[in-house]
């Protein structure tokens, strides 16, 4: 019982610690986002690959369909023999010549840490 109260303060200071990172965080993607953004980095800072398409991936670019996802805001270009399979709210999907673009938007609250959790799954992807 005598350590009840340390542990409680040590919770709080924690709890504390990580509400004050939180604003800083939140801070700081608030002035960059009044500034002019940099193509190279990522909401957090850090540096973004730069997209190297191959010769045949530039051509299907050129010679491809404009497929605005209309629900969501995006748009993507895609080989023009592609097809319209589905389209919804939460997923669209386009097929041809043996290959899919699937995209799923979860519909969380817009409390969802997204941050820590784009970070977390990008990371997961480079291992």
């Amino acid at each position: 019982m005598k350590h009840v109260p340390l542990i409680i303060a040590l919770v709080l200071i924690v709890a504390a610690c990580n509400l004050s990172n939180k604003f800083k965080t939140s801070n700081n993607s608030n002035s960059s986002s009044s500034s002019p953004s940099s193509n190279d980095k990522s909401v957090t800072g850090e540096p973004v690959e730069k997209p190297n398409p191959t010769a045949a991936q530039t051509a299907a670019i050129a010679n491809g369909q404009e497929v605005k996802w209309d629900q969501q805001g995006i748009t993507w270009t895609v080989p023009a023999n592609w097809k319209k399979q589905d389209v919804r709210n939460e997923t669209l999907s386009y097929a041809g010549s043996g290959a899919f673009l699937i995209a799923n938007i979860s519909t969380m609250g817009s409390s969802f840490p997204t941050d820590v959790s784009i970070k977390a799954m990008s990371e997961g992807a480079r291992t």
